[in-house]
């Protein structure tokens, strides 16, 4: 899908001051509450209030290019470390994260039809910066912006673009190398490290940048099922040695 730079925020979710909508956020953190108390019942974890720290939003839905298909990311951070001292017969970070999986197949939540994901971080391992470099960051708990959107020049975005282009350009070139070879699995290895690499060094490089050419070129390969096939072809590369036909 083509990568749009918008002159507002998404208008269902935020309003015109930039701030986020009432129902909007009361949505949002009803969820986050939600998921933390059937956590607390179905793991039997003491988790208290007071381990909630933070509770925000990221992603594309937080910046200037998000678009029909954008997603709605939601981290909610907690001091595990508390929790683990608390719980001591309990691998809590495991099992929290075993947890998430089972409500992310049981709970299909929504906003004006984006999807929520709810994901969870211990406050004593996060920087912001480090872990979430999409741009900007609202906290849902304080209703205001951790960091706030970058508006980016339409000759910067032409840049970008043309220089994504060139990326995209080389990475569809190692891509049919490795479809022309029968997909090795050293080849698929070697390809998608590369990708992943470049896409965080290029983000560690621009940490208040919404878009980055290798942003815009990996979205471009993913979008055309780039990186699910070579992921599909590893698996079944991995898989042959335990596989009777």
């Amino acid at each position: 899908m083509k990568i749009v730079k918008h002159k507002h925020l998404e208008p269902k979710i935020w309003n015109k001051d930039n701030s986020l909508r009432n129902e909007v956020r009361e949505m949002l953190l009803s969820m986050a509450w939600g998921y933390i108390d059937n956590a607390r019942c179905k793991m039997g974890v003491k988790i208290y209030n007071s381990d909630i720290k933070e509770i925000f939003l990221y992603g594309s839905i937080t910046n200037y290019f998000y678009n029909r298909k954008s997603d709605m990311d939601m981290c909610i951070l907690l001091d595990l470390d508390k929790i683990a001292e608390r719980n001591p017969d309990v691998r809590v970070e495991q099992s929290m994260t075993l947890f998430y999986y089972n409500w992310a197949m049981t709970h299909h939540c929504s906003i004006y039809g984006r999807k929520i994901d709810i994901s969870f971080e211990n406050v004593n391992n996060v920087n912001h910066r480090k872990h979430f470099r999409t741009g900007a960051i609202y906290s849902l708990t304080k209703n205001n912006w951790i960091f706030t959107p970058v508006v980016v020049s339409n000759s910067e975005f032409r840049k970008i673009k043309h220089e994504a282009q060139t990326i995209y350009k080389n990475i569809m070139r190692d891509y049919r190398t490795v479809k022309k070879n029968g997909f090795k699995q050293e080849e698929i290895e070697m390809v998608y490290k590369s990708i992943y690499r470049s896409k965080n060094s290029s983000h560690d490089a621009n940490v208040t940048q919404p878009v980055t050419p290798m942003y815009i070129a990996f979205r471009k390969i993913r979008n055309r099922g780039i990186i699910d096939t070579l992921r599909e072809h590893a698996i079944e590369n991995e898989s042959a040695e335990f596989t009777l036909k």
